[in-house]
């Protein structure tokens, strides 16, 4: 998968997976779960290996009602020889026992970008920038090229690297790009063989990965009825404060749509005329803000289910 990066500003998502590995059972079934934790009888993983900061991991499920999500490993307690503990994201793992397992390694910075895929600087502000939106604000970092590491734009020469700090594959990331040449940014992985489930804030902003590494349009991604108590609003009232809304980077702006209850199709908020934009896509790769205005009642209603696959892979 490629992505080219112009002396801009650029959104960026990875649509892609990295295959199973490392060090006992990577691929497997579930024996028993807790509400944030899974055992597996026989997996014989190293202890405390995958629970590292330094090598963050994730676990997904490829089987029941959660296939297709995704939990990070919790590197705050260490793995034992049969147990991970989860950030579930305030979901009960307790349905899952008996689901199919696989563990994947997780990206960061380091990972992802090293210290020289992207331009380093001594400051944010000569420097290549990628932003993570952590839920309020934007998150900004670079590779400081005088300490040698990868910095938040409000570290000092005493706060640790940020290079193991880890980028989401069902979150988005903003780049800011300084350098006077383009960038060709290839990322290998396989596609992913179910649809992804992700985990997003509401009442609140999230960045999200569009998930596939296909075109989507906003029709086909139907966010009005994949997730739970989509807010939309009629063409006649701003939706500004009255619905929930998708924001697209253009390269150079974002392009808000929100849904029109009224002539069931999605619209830009600046259209002066009703206008069908269903059709509008989505590129490959290309992550979506959307704005959730209600809150959640439980935790399922707080998912996305993205579409079925638009791809038959090979048995």
């Amino acid at each position: 998968f490629r992505r080219v990066l112009f002396r801009s500003v650029a959104s960026v998502g990875v649509p892609l997976l990295h295959w199973p590995v490392g060090a006992g059972a990577v691929f497997g079934q579930l024996d028993a779960v807790g509400s944030n934790y899974v055992d597996v009888t026989n997996a014989n993983w190293p202890a405390s290996a995958y629970s590292s900061a330094i090598n963050p991991y994730y676990l997904r499920l490829r089987t029941g009602s959660s296939a297709g999500r995704i939990f990070l490993v919790d590197s705050s307690t260490a793995n034992t020889t049969t147990r991970l503990y989860l950030n579930n994201e305030g979901t009960n793992l307790t349905g899952t026992s008996g689901d199919v397992y696989e563990l994947v390694l997780a990206d960061t910075l380091d990972t992802l970008f090293g210290s020289n895929t992207l331009l380093g600087g001594t400051d944010a502000g000569t420097a290549d920038d990628v932003l993570v939106w952590s839920g309020a604000s934007w998150f900004v970092f670079y590779y400081n090229t005088t300490n040698g590491r990868w910095q938040r734009d409000s570290d000092t020469v005493t706060s640790p690297t940020r290079g193991t700090f880890v980028l989401r594959p069902d979150r988005g990331l903003m780049i800011v790009r300084k350098a006077a040449t383009d960038l060709n940014f290839y990322v290998t992985g396989r596609v992913p063989e179910l649809s992804p489930i992700y985990w997003h804030q509401r009442p609140g902003v999230t960045f999200l990965s569009a998930g596939l590494p296909t075109d989507m349009t906003l029709a086909t991604l139907a966010l009005q009825t994949s997730t739970t108590g989509w807010q939309g609003t009629t063409f006649a009232i701003p939706p500004d404060s009255n619905a929930d809304i998708i924001q697209v980077w253009s390269g150079a702006s974002w392009f808000n749509f929100y849904y029109d209850t009224v002539n069931n199709c999605w619209q830009r908020d600046i259209d002066a005329t009703q206008t069908n934009h269903n059709t509008f896509v989505v590129p490959a790769g290309r992550p979506i803000m959307i704005r959730r205005l209600s809150a959640a009642a439980t935790v399922a209603d707080s998912l996305v289910v993205l579409p079925p696959l638009p791809y038959v892979l090979p048995p």
